[in-house]
């Protein structure tokens, strides 16, 4: 069996766009034919993001998602798809997966490929988080890969869902208040406000940016993932993975 994923990263920002190059890089080398990735973000580049993302003045106030995409094109021959929009509801998740060209199973070359969703979180602010979660409860087969940080410190969750039912659970698992959270969305806030709420550092988003990437190579060159929760610190030079164990009391 072949397998092939559909990957969607939401949020181009010092996280998601330092791993969605990454990533590109890496499937340019030998795995062209064996994803598809769509890069979802509605900000614009502004001059306070240029110091911890990756774009350069020449980019002001275009979109990130397109921006990262004409880059990594330009840089890598690599075509990823931008999709200039903020996750709102569940029912925008759904419209970007309809931009995929494959799903289920397709044959190519007279062989038999299996498609995997693969959903990546790097976006700064839980009312996405909780658009994410809710699709990931809705879907039959989902990996769920959120990375969330500080000024130093952060996590990534694995989470999976296969035939309907959950084998590792997401973020909201770990922390419920993900899920309790009223603030603003994205586009309510303003990219000041943001910016002092999310002070993250540059090496930090870099750090998260590269263990997502450790477990994207490893998903599509050797097909193997396990969900559980890896917990960082950048300046500590710490990263530790706790897999998922299913106890007696679930």
């Amino acid at each position: 069996m072949n397998f092939y994923y559909n990957i969607c990263i939401i949020g181009c920002g010092g996280t998601g766009g330092n791993f969605a190059a990454r990533l590109s890089q890496f499937l340019s080398n030998g795995y062209e034919s064996s994803a598809q990735v769509i890069l979802v973000d509605g900000d614009h580049v502004e001059e306070s993001n240029i110091a911890r993302q990756p774009f350069v003045s020449s980019e002001l106030l275009l979109n990130k998602a397109v921006a990262l995409a004409a880059a990594i094109e330009e840089t890598y021959s690599f075509e990823v798809t931008a999709y200039p929009h903020y996750m709102d509801t569940v029912d925008d998740l759904k419209n970007v997966w309809s931009i995929f060209s494959h799903s289920g199973h397709f044959q190519r070359n007279g062989e038999k490929h299996q498609v995997i969703n693969v959903l990546i979180g790097c976006c700064d602010n839980h009312r996405c988080r909780q658009v994410m979660e809710k699709f990931f409860a809705l879907s039959p087969s989902l990996i769920y890969i959120d990375a969330a940080n500080e000024l130093s410190e952060g996590e990534v969750v694995i989470g999976i869902r296969l035939d309907n039912q959950t084998i590792s659970p997401s973020r909201k698992f770990y922390f419920p208040e993900v899920m309790k959270s009223r603030k603003k969305r994205k586009y309510e806030e303003s990219c000041g406000a943001v910016n002092i709420h999310h002070p993250q550092h540059l090496a930090t988003n870099c750090f998260a940016a590269n263990i997502l990437l450790t477990i994207a190579a490893k998903l599509i060159s050797e097909h193997q993932i396990d969900g559980g929760m890896i917990v960082f610190d950048t300046f500590k030079y710490s990263c530790l993975f706790r897999k998922y164990e299913v106890s007696c009391d679930e």
